[in-house]
């Protein structure tokens, strides 16, 4: 009997595993596997956050993490400072997906 829990932590691993390129990185030393796995760990909550966040009421929110790593953060852009804050960030007008990508940062 497959709890649904049990069920979703294995697809959100299968995702994670596809949209972060991990199916061979095992590191000889067990400081260096460590590091990739802390690594891996933080680079799947900024994807989720970013996710469930930024992206939820957008035509993207039914997007899995490979799909965004592939096609959302391979956009072309610039980041805009101020005084060491990020003010904006302009992406590349002639893609597809910039215009739906426009999120307002708050101050």
């Amino acid at each position: 009997m497959r709890l649904r829990g049990e069920a979703t932590e294995v697809e959100q691993f299968r995702e994670d595993k596809s949209g972060l390129h991990l199916y061979s990185r095992h590191k000889r030393s067990f400081s260096a596997q460590k590091s990739l796995t802390l690594l891996t760990d933080l680079a799947h909550n900024l994807l989720a956050d970013f996710r469930y966040c930024s992206l939820a009421n957008s035509a993207f929110a039914d997007w899995g993490l490979k799909r965004i790593v592939r096609d959302l953060l391979q956009i072309l852009g610039l980041l805009v400072f101020e005084n060491t804050q990020l003010k904006r960030i302009e992406l590349l007008t002639t893609h597809s997906c910039a215009a739906e990508l426009l999120i307002e940062l708050i101050a």
